[in-house]
């Protein structure tokens, strides 16, 4: 679909569909979704206007669920792999990290029967 300009000059950016911050109620969404499918055909951007990946999320994510799949794909090498990468500074500016720092972390814990 190709925007409609019927005024001349050119057009710097152009949305298929733009939703503006709803703030009417007490509890706002922008997009809500009750179930069904969802299909994403390009990159997925939270927090980040220029997705680079499938989903790129600029923050801290989190998945409340009793299971998270990292899937091994097809090709020549089809092992998961998750990969943790530091810099220092910003990602914008990143700056080489230096002896000491922590470059990541595993987490991992039992239920104890009370929490």
């Amino acid at each position: 679909m190709a925007p409609l300009n019927s005024g001349g000059g050119s057009i710097g950016t152009f949305f298929g569909l733009y939703i503006s911050q709803p703030t009417a109620a007490t509890t706002n969404y922008a997009l809500y979704s009750e179930g069904g499918t969802n299909y994403f055909g390009g990159n997925v951007g939270v927090g980040t206007a220029t997705p680079s990946v499938a989903l790129d999320v600029n923050g801290t994510a989190r998945a409340v669920t009793t299971n998270i799949v990292i899937g091994a794909g097809s090709g020549t090498n089809p092992t998961p792999v998750y990969v943790m990468q530091r810099a220092r500074n910003t990602i914008a500016s990143p700056q080489a990290v230096q002896s000491g720092d922590l470059l990541g972390s595993v987490k991992t814990g039992g239920y104890d029967g009370s929490t």
